[in-house]
């Protein structure tokens, strides 16, 4: 067992600066990090094809919901494109929905207009021969 410190003693401390090593690097805050490794670190590469969300009104028999996320146009809907072009308007870049959707809810924005034109023409009628 370890005789207890006595409380009267003063013990002097070494202080350090940090020394570079190959180790570590500088960080921008003065501390210092993890080594990077310039050979290892490539950036990652960026997706040349970007994503696509369907903001518009489901369509009914369900050929297509509201929020649906496509790598590519949907190839299985072109008798929709054909009958309904306006709601190819309504795919929008993923990077993009938030502000789209936004623009959706204010009144006599594009968006608030397309939607409400593909909307009244699924309740017409325009797709109701329309199959995948």
């Amino acid at each position: 067992m370890q005789e207890p410190m006595d409380k009267n003693v003063e013990v002097e401390a070494a202080v350090t600066e940090p020394v570079a090593t190959e180790t570590t690097t500088p960080r921008a805050s003065g501390r210092r990090g993890k080594a990077v490794d310039s050979k290892k670190a490539k950036p990652e590469p960026k997706n040349t094809k970007q994503a696509f969300m369907y903001l518009g009104p489901n369509i009914p028999g369900g050929l297509l919901f509201r929020g649906s996320v496509y790598k590519q146009m949907p190839e299985h809907l072109t008798g929709v494109f054909e009958k309904l072009p306006e709601i190819k308007d309504l795919f929008i870049e993923v990077k993009d929905a938030p502000d789209f959707k936004a623009k959706l809810t204010q009144q006599g924005s594009e968006a608030h207009r397309l939607y409400q034109v593909v909307e009244s023409l699924i309740r017409e009628g325009a797709l109701k021969d329309v199959s995948i």
